[in-house]
């Protein structure tokens, strides 16, 4: 057995046991790939409107200096390239992005509803902000979709480095001032106009104060239940080196666990999904496995370059 396989079965088993008894049968690559685990917790959208009701707005523009996509990096990162439609990057996020879009979507109004999705690592260096970046850009290809990529890996921000003249100011200057409106913080993409970005802002030592704190939770349900054409990716710290997912798990509707082959061990993977089992609605992508596979629905299971310039 492979090192490769190996990691694909722990996943398989750790996956296994926090579904509990409702099946005795081995979870498939595909099963994997779109794992919902049901708990018993309120869901966000349920709780009151005055609950999300924004209680300071920016006193800044109606909206931040636009910013562009820098190529470079994108190119040398491996990742997607908005002007060529068919690579094979471009491709496996189109899978990707499929089943974020049918859980977002409720079936009956065709809104975003569940439109909070934090991606998270168990460890550093396991392809989180590859993940975020990619998916943003395979969102803001939908014709009828706006995304919002939002970095609250307020340790270590990294979106910003794809994007050319990012702003300083972000995410920790409005949790720091109590400010719950987003608008005068979100930079426009010039390169793709229904892409938004919140950078990081400056580094906080109280980091996870500020995003356990009132201002963030009415900050996110704010802007969730506010714009339901628009899908938000968080993209946040490895879940077992800070408190930042498991609190946030409690307020997305969406998470997605990256785990990078021959990188995390089993009982990481199973801590990383305790860590953020709040979240309704949890899916597992394994990356940088050593070959290409493809089941029957067409979904890739190993979707990143093996390689280092994806480790962000």
């Amino acid at each position: 057995m492979t090192e490769d396989q190996k990691s694909l079965n722990l996943i398989q088993r750790a996956l296994d046991r926090m579904q509990g008894s409702e099946s005795s049968a081995p979870a498939s690559v595909e099963k994997i790939m779109s794992a919902q685990i049901p708990l018993r917790m309120s869901h966000p959208s349920s709780l009151p409107d005055e609950a999300v009701a924004p209680n300071k707005t920016s006193s800044s523009s109606p909206s931040a200096a636009p910013v562009r996509l820098n190529m470079a990096a994108l190119r040398r990162a491996g990742m997607i390239n908005p002007e060529i439609k068919t690579s094979n990057i471009a491709n496996e996020f189109r899978n990707i992005k499929r089943k974020v879009l049918v859980a977002a979507r409720d079936k009956q109004s065709r809104e975003l509803v569940n439109n909070l999705v934090m991606v998270t690592s168990s460890l550093p260096e396991e392809g989180k902000t590859f993940t975020s970046v990619n998916l943003a850009l395979s969102l803001s290809a939908e014709r009828e979709v706006q995304v919002l990529l939002m970095d609250c890996d307020l340790h270590r921000p990294t979106v910003q480095n794809f994007f050319e003249s990012a702003g300083e100011a972000g995410l920790s200057e409005m949790l720091s001032n109590g400010i719950t409106d987003i608008q005068g913080m979100v930079h426009r993409c010039d390169t793709i106009p229904n892409l938004g970005v919140l950078f990081a802002g400056k580094h906080m030592d109280n980091s996870p104060e500020l995003v356990a704190s009132t201002t963030m939770h009415n900050l996110l349900l704010a802007t969730s239940k506010r714009y339901r054409d628009q899908i938000i990716i968080i993209d946040t710290p490895p879940a077992l080196t800070s408190f930042e997912p498991a609190i946030l798990a409690h307020n997305v509707q969406q998470a997605i666990l990256v785990v990078s082959a021959q990188r995390s061990g089993r009982g990481q993977v199973e801590k990383a999904l305790d860590a953020i089992s709040a979240c309704h609605n949890i899916s597992l992508l394994f990356n940088r496995a050593s070959k290409w596979e493809q089941r029957d629905t067409g979904y890739y299971y190993n979707y990143g370059p093996k390689h280092d310039v994806a480790q962000v």
